[in-house]
């Protein structure tokens, strides 16, 4: 018998849609849990790579590239602006100075592959210039 096989036969009137089945053992809740750990991480590395393919592709960036990347259990967009200049530079405005070094470890993390985070200074704001290089 295979490990898989279950000591009931199951029929297609017992299954649940959307993974609703019913598990009771703690090994099955634990390797379940497990599992959609990792699948949520990969759709999330996948849609990360779809955004920055599609910026590649097109030749031209968009604060769109870094929606899915987190500052502190934040989004990104609650702690700084994105905005684009010249149509290939993408330019963060951080809203407090102490988030600073944490938007610019976030963006680094996130390994969006053209982007290069250097840090501008100017009088009103601190901004990142994250060039595509």
């Amino acid at each position: 018998m295979s490990p898989f096989a279950s000591a009931e036969p199951s029929t297609i009137s017992s299954l649940r849609p959307s993974s609703q089945q019913s598990l009771k053992k703690p090994a099955d809740i634990a390797e379940h849990e497990k599992c959609e750990e990792k699948m949520n991480a990969a759709v999330e590395w996948l849609r990360s790579d779809c955004a920055s393919t599609s910026t590649r592709a097109s030749g031209r960036v968009t604060p769109a590239v870094l929606s899915n990347v987190r500052v502190k259990e934040q989004g990104l967009e609650e702690v700084a602006a994105a905005g684009v200049q010249d149509g290939s530079i993408l330019v963060m405005t951080v809203f407090d100075e102490e988030n600073f070094k944490h938007v610019e470890t976030a963006i680094y993390d996130a390994k969006i592959p053209p982007i290069t985070p250097q840090r501008l200074h100017t009088r009103t704001s601190e901004s990142l210039d994250l060039s595509r290089r």
